[in-house]
């Protein structure tokens, strides 16, 4: 009986022991991006404490209600709006004077704790504190196809490709480009406000760096990515296009993508037909009888 009871003692210890420490590990900040981006849903709703350090490699511009934090292995986005919404970012943060001083290449302190995200698992910042600035990690070379796997949310990347449309924002001044590859097209938001002539940009060659932010529905499932920078130096033209869109050698409207040794055609090109239809959006095309397709016409005439 005495040596059951002693069996008993000794694994009741154990058992105490073991808890006591899984408590202590819980406790320990986590300390790295990689952790934390592998979390489970389930597991990052916890809300788990974290402690890192590293890079700002984009927060939006003239606003301050999120950034993302390199350490140096990999980048997290940081929602400072829903930490101060839920009460954990303490009222004597000023975002204004955030926004002034936690800029691209800032290095800070992120102690706050985890969150599911709205796609990926997130932190929710209870402290910030810049601390110096550092460069920027390089950004990393990746297939286009591997942009929409999901593995580069909040990465900086570069890639190369073909404008296809520019526009400006009125109200903060960004430059957003729609860039089209061999296998799909992203978008290119440059966020610093600058004199950039957009429009002559348009069939242009270039290759962007910037960090990746996916675009998603309600159900969680990504639909798009975005590269976004505050840097003008992250727009390089590789090929400048023509002056003139309409100076490219004219096709037959038979189909617009046909075999080509070479590859898709991802310049623009130029057809002729008469309009059959128009919407808001776009004018459709129609030539010697042949399948209409989408296209930007020369008006010579207002509709």
């Amino acid at each position: 009986m005495m040596h059951f009871e002693g069996v008993t003692r000794l694994l009741l210890l154990l058992a105490l022991i073991f808890e006591v420490r899984l408590r202590a590990e819980e406790t320990v900040p986590i300390a790295s991006v990689p952790e934390v981006r592998r979390l489970s849903p389930e597991r990052a709703a916890e809300g788990l404490p974290v402690r890192l350090k590293g890079v700002v490699t984009w927060h939006p511009e003239g606003a301050f209600y999120a950034l993302v934090v390199d350490d140096g292995k990999e980048g997290i986005y940081c929602d400072v709006r829903m930490a101060m919404e839920r009460g954990l970012l303490p009222e004597r943060y000023n975002v204004d004077v955030l926004a002034k001083t936690v800029n691209e290449g800032v290095e800070v302190e992120i102690e706050g704790v985890t969150d599911r995200g709205g796609y990926a698992p997130i932190v929710l910042p209870t402290a910030i504190r810049a601390i110096g600035s550092a460069d920027l990690p390089a950004p990393k070379t990746v297939p286009f196809l591997n942009l929409f796997s999901g593995a580069m949310d909040c990465q900086r990347v570069v890639v190369e490709g073909v404008v296809r449309a520019a526009h400006r924002e009125k109200s903060t001044r960004a430059v957003t480009l729609d860039v089209g590859t061999f296998y799909g097209s992203f978008q290119f938001r440059l966020l610093e406000p600058n004199d950039l002539a957009a429009a002559t940009l348009v069939n242009a060659k270039v290759r962007v760096a910037g960090c990746l932010l996916p675009l998603f529905n309600a159900r969680t499932e990504m639909i798009g990515v975005t590269v976004q920078t505050n840097r003008l130096s992250d727009l390089m033209v590789l090929e400048a296009g023509p002056e003139d869109p309409f100076a490219a050698q004219e096709i037959v409207s038979t189909g617009l993508r046909p075999f080509s040794a070479a590859g898709v055609e991802l310049h623009r090109q130029k057809v002729r037909g008469v309009v059959t239809a128009q919407t808001s959006w776009e004018l459709f095309d129609a030539s010697a009888g042949h399948e209409g397709h989408p296209g930007v016409l020369r008006n010579r005439r207002p509709f």
